[in-house]
């Protein structure tokens, strides 16, 4: 496996990255999975709940992140060598992710606090 991969304009890009995005995501998903009693697909299924529910604060911010951080999820899960190859992906999406599941963890994020008002 590369550790590097050479990007266009001299740019290198750790597989750590993917690896750490990847780790964060699967984490999320198991977090999302167990607090709202998803069998399995954490993340879809707040996804879901999302498109279900227009009035859920900062619905129009999380959803379109959250969708994006999936399908980069699929793709790593299911394209060959996507680890490798997957260039979208930054620190700071990592860093969005672990926020998000702390958010998650304490009831501060938009589906927790919409629950809590109705």
């Amino acid at each position: 496996m590369r550790r590097y991969e050479y990007l266009k304009g001299g740019a290198f890009v750790s597989n750590k990255t993917n690896l750490a995005f990847l780790n964060a995501y699967i984490e999320l998903d198991n977090i999302c999975s167990e607090k709202f009693g998803a069998s399995r697909g954490g993340v879809t299924d707040y996804i879901n709940r999302l498109i279900s529910q227009r009035s859920i604060p900062d619905r129009n911010e999380i959803l379109p992140v959250l969708v994006r951080y999936r399908n980069i999820r699929n793709r790593m899960a299911h394209e060959t060598d996507a680890l490798n190859h997957i260039k979208d992906v930054s620190a700071s999406d990592v860093r969005w992710i672990k926020s998000f599941m702390k958010d998650v963890s304490r009831g501060k994020d938009p589906l927790s606090v919409y629950y809590r008002r109705i």
